[in-house]
């Protein structure tokens, strides 16, 4: 059995919060290999300052040779600048005697480095608040190759992973998990890029059913090659224009491929981040996955409700920014999204809209299960509600909101705020106190002259059950509390509806 002794209360040091908004520590293990010699690991872990009630995912990334993780961290691969909602593991390789190195095959050095990894997961489970169904794994160089054996030996703990300019080692890779993988080379690495491209991309299409004809990847079009599959689980083939590196703008691709498989918004009614109101300190919107971050952010002047909006448009020219988030569904339910829309001014009102769409799945590649249909030219300026169903034919969904604007020129922007999914029998109350919320039932009748009263069964987020209760059974909002009532007839709420 392993001996591991995490240093959490005795050696954790607390170095600083980040930019980003983490909170950047430095962890220490106590790890025991096969033959039972222990040695002292370390590691940088980034988590997330703002407080969660829902898990969040974990993403390990894992340095070159030579490298120590304070600089690969902060410069080769800095994550969790990308994924503020992400607690980031940046693990610390031993020295064998040439430069910090990973294992590259199983069996050497009593497998320490596999059992460091099963020590970090372990406490980052205890601690972090982490949601096992979504721990994501990249690397780069020597730490790609180690993140092969570790789809080979602990691919079962990883929902996706994306090794960068690097090839297996371990004899046995073929036997490795079956999982989304994003697949990052330069064009300047020949002999590295003709290896994958001709022996690791078509054993992983294979091993992940993948279709052999790939297509230009939204996120990078000029970049990447997306093989989508059958089964849940795509391949991307992404090329930079570079050698043997990583940097930013590579780092942030990776993350945008792993948020493609992130947790879904399990509450009726709200998207995360659905009113805009928080934003990345580059204003890109918390929550939700962006493609072309030129044409995207958040604005804090001219929202609806709370303290910002989604802001489409801008120089970009064309208009392809395009925002996007999973949720979850019930198959065969129809829902209804709604959301608020308007244009910044009278330039060029016929070049500025918006459209939104619902695909199966949780990611861009599933089919189209209904939309809104581009607003080009019917904008505003003061915001109006836009509605449209669709019926779910999964247990997720994705929400894509895209500017279909025509036009690069400064003031030609679209705003899109207070974004919600419903299903069509229920409706969101908002009750504007507190106030003995514990006594008060909801209750109806059939007119303000009748006297009899009947109690209504309401639920607090629209998800959980619909029960006769009292208002202390809701959803905090700001000061007022929300909850949920459904129809059982055709005449639906207020006696409207099918005659």
């Amino acid at each position: 059995m392993d001996r591991i002794h995490p240093y959490v209360s005795s050696l954790l040091i607390i170095l600083a919060c980040t930019a980003s908004g983490h909170q950047r520590e430095r962890l220490y293990w106590d790890v025991a290999d096969d033959s039972g010699a222990v040695t002292n690991r370390e590691a940088l872990v980034f988590s997330p300052t703002t407080t969660s009630s829902t898990s969040r995912p974990l993403v390990f990334a894992f340095h070159g040779w030579k490298n120590l993780v304070d600089k690969f961290s902060s410069t080769v691969m800095p994550v969790h600048d990308y994924w503020e909602d992400a607690v980031v593991v940046y693990m610390q390789a031993l020295d064998p005697g040439t430069g910090t190195e990973w294992q590259k095959v199983s069996g050497v050095n009593g497998d320490r480095d596999l059992h460091f990894f099963d020590a970090v997961l372990s406490t980052m489970q205890a601690n972090y608040n982490i949601d096992t169904n979504h721990v994501y794994a990249t690397g780069f160089s020597n730490g790609a190759t180690f993140l092969y054996l570790l789809m080979l030996k602990r691919g079962s703990a990883v929902c996706a992973y994306s090794p960068a300019s690097a090839i297996p080692n371990d004899p046995g890779y073929r036997s490795m998990a079956s999982k989304p993988a994003m697949l990052v080379v330069g064009k300047k690495e020949t002999d590295a890029l003709a290896f994958i491209r001709g022996v690791v991309l078509p054993f992983i299409l294979e091993l992940n059913g993948c279709s052999q004809t790939g297509e230009p990847w939204p996120f990078a079009p000029d970049k990447g090659v997306f093989y989508p599959s059958p089964s849940g689980t795509p391949v991307v083939m992404y090329v930079h224009d570079y050698g043997h590196v990583m940097g930013s703008a590579n780092t942030s691709k990776i993350v945008s491929f792993f948020k493609q498989f992130q947790p879904v918004s399990t509450q009726a009614g709200d998207f995360a981040n659905g009113g805009f109101d928080e934003a990345t300190t580059n204003q890109m919107p918390v929550g939700w996955s962006v493609v072309n971050d030129g044409s995207v952010l958040v604005d804090m002047a001219n929202q609806r409700s709370g303290l910002g909006a989604l802001q489409l448009g801008g120089n970009e020219q064309p208009h392809t920014g395009s925002v996007w988030q999973p949720f979850a569904t019930e198959t065969g339910i129809e829902y209804t999204v709604s959301l608020w829309g308007r244009r910044l001014n009278d330039t060029l009102p016929e070049t500025q809209g918006f459209d939104a769409i619902v695909r199966s799945g949780s990611g861009l590649d599933g089919a189209a299960l209904g939309s809104l249909g581009s607003t080009l030219g019917t904008l505003t300026n003061e915001y109006a509600l836009y509605t449209f169903t669709f019926i779910a034919d999964a247990t997720n969904s994705t929400l894509q909101i895209l500017d279909t604007g025509t036009t690069a020129a400064d003031g030609n922007d679209t705003f899109i705020d207070d974004v919600r999914i419903d299903t069509g029998n229920r409706v969101r109350l908002v009750h504007t106190s507190t106030r003995l919320a514990d006594t008060h039932v909801w209750s109806t009748t059939e007119g303000l002259g009748h006297p009899d009263w009947a109690h209504v069964p309401h639920s607090n987020d629209g998800t959980n059950a619909f029960v006769v209760t009292n208002l202390s059974y809701s959803t905090e909002s700001g000061s007022n509390i929300v909850i949920y009532v459904q129809a059982d007839s055709d005449t639906a709420f207020f006696g409207l509806g099918n005659p």
